[in-house]
């Protein structure tokens, strides 16, 4: 058997004109570095254009299927993801795919509208030959016309092909970019495997980049990229605008580390900005000077141009639902720019009686779990106030009775006071709208809702998203796209350095 599996990998290695590479280091469990694709899925990985099939939120174990066909619309998204990313989406979500494919339509990239039948079927080679030759063709590249003339005289089977397959097969041929089966034929019907796509879309932004073929490694810039500044304190104070969405891009992808659910409803450069501030969020608190707006004046924010689309509303209600580290985050920005900022609570809320003693009784004891915490949080809210409709009590004003508003608010700031990242949801119930909180304990998610902490809920107010959606009678809410976003942020660049005060 192993020596089956290791013949058909060569065959696959030779259908795409390559040898096996031995150098880069896999991300996946289930491809080792010494897999014949291995630089084109650690290239597709690390670009943020294929993130495998699992990921063991719990483990870290992400695993890639290297041998399962790819669909046709996921081809669609690979080339979205890799080529027209900071393209704003133009049509409504429908499914995980039509958006992007919409894109790649609207840059007439053959193929790109397809039904959904089409989407679910696996690529062949003359589907990617095609959509890669009209790719080339909008964004510029000139192929030289003598090597695709040479190219389908080395081609066995180019006259079986129809005339429309011909050319494309001929310039993903002269470019090295998809080659033969053996035998020197195409095989234009033969389905792409994921190991496969990935070592052709490598091949493919090696020649958008310079590269003479795609097997050839791009020029070498002849100046240095220039160091960003994003992530660091100034020496003075900064005026970010419009026109630092030049000089101060996210600097760090995490976006391309995110799971295709998340990476389909949030805005990759506005996830990007957004989780810079999160892991930036000490140095933002604790150093430079914080105006009457939340902005530290000499922390270097990621900016980003502000497209207004869905995915970008995602990432701003996001960043609006979270409080941690002391503070709670939003986004800034205008019509043109947005960067994300943290604002730490007043005085007023962190010296209120029971916060204080709170945090206090917290901070004597290290070695709490991140539940005894939530337990002592959720019980100071209900020791400070009684449940009455427009109460409007909060820390702050020291008022005596509120709703699930207040309930909800006064969670929200004491979690983040003992380092709990946390967000607030609103929904509507079997008894009308609602506020409650969401906050990651030991590694998991749970809802928090003290209003129910307050009426004598047995496990305190705390339990998972389906056991607050039974009690509530409601669906949908914890699991909108902007929590999604909201959590994927937070376990993505949430600080675990976090000391209380």
């Amino acid at each position: 058997m192993k020596k089956r599996a290791l013949a058909l990998g060569l065959v696959f290695a030779l259908m795409l004109g390559i040898l096996p590479a031995f150098a880069a280091t896999s991300p996946f469990s289930d491809v080792p570095s010494s897999h014949w694709g291995i630089d084109g899925i650690v290239a597709a990985y690390n670009d943020g254009v294929m993130t495998g099939t699992y990921v063991n939120s719990s483990t870290g174990e992400r695993r890639f299927s290297p041998a399962s066909h790819l669909t046709l619309a996921e081809w669609a998204v690979m080339l979205y993801r890799a080529f027209y990313a900071d393209e704003p989406f133009t049509v409504p979500q429908e499914n995980w795919w039509n958006r992007e494919a919409a894109v790649l339509s609207a840059h007439h990239i053959s193929g790109a509208n397809m039904s959904q039948e089409q989407a679910r079927t696996p690529v062949n080679r003359f589907q990617m030959a095609m959509m890669i030759c009209s790719l080339l063709e909008d964004k510029g590249v000139i192929v030289d016309a003598a090597k695709v003339e040479a190219a389908k005289k080395e081609i066995a089977d180019l006259d079986e092909m129809y005339p429309m397959h011909q050319e494309p097969v001929a310039t993903c041929w002269a470019l090295g970019i998809i080659k033969g089966v053996g035998g020197n034929r195409f095989n234009g019907s033969g389905t792409m495997e994921r190991a496969q796509a990935a070592t052709v879309y490598l091949r493919v932004k090696n020649v958008l980049n310079g590269a003479s073929t795609g097997d050839d490694k791009p020029p070498v810039p002849t100046t240095p990229p220039s160091v960003s500044p994003v992530g660091t304190m100034s020496s003075t104070p900064l005026n970010l605008r419009a026109e630092a969405i030049a000089t101060h891009a996210p600097i760090v992808d995490y976006w391309g580390q995110q799971s295709m659910e998340i990476r389909n409803i949030s805005d990759r450069d506005s996830f990007n900005a957004a989780c810079q501030t999160i892991h930036d969020s000490k140095m933002i608190l604790t150093q430079g000077e914080i105006d009457r707006l939340g902005k530290n004046l000499y922390y270097n924010y990621a900016v980003v141009a502000n497209v207004s689309n869905e995915t970008q509303k995602n990432v701003n209600g996001a960043m609006g639902a979270l409080c941690g580290y002391g503070g709670n985050y939003s986004s800034y920005g205008s019509t043109a720019f947005v960067y994300y900022v943290i604002t730490p609570f007043s005085a007023a809320t962190t010296s209120a009686p029971r916060f204080a003693s709170t945090i206090a009784q917290i901070k004597a004891n290290p070695g709490m779990s991140d539940m005894e915490k939530a337990r002592l949080c959720v019980k100071a809210v209900c020791d400070q106030i009684d449940y009455a409709l427009n109460g409007g009590a909060s820390w702050d004003n020291g008022k005596p009775t509120g709703d699930c508003q207040s309930y909800g608010t006064m969670l929200n700031q004491i979690l983040s006071g003992v380092g709990i990242p946390n967000l607030y949801v609103i929904g509507d119930t079997k008894n009308g709208n609602h506020q409650w909180v969401q906050a990651k304990l030991d590694g998991q998610w749970y809802v928090l809702d003290a209003t129910m902490a307050e009426t004598g809920f047995s496990n305190g107010g705390i339990m998972s998203f389906a056991d607050h959606e039974s009690n509530w009678k409601y669906s949908g809410y914890n699991d909108s796209d902007m929590y999604k976003v909201a959590r994927a942020l937070i376990d993505s660049a949430y600080p675990t350095d976090y000391e209380i005060p």
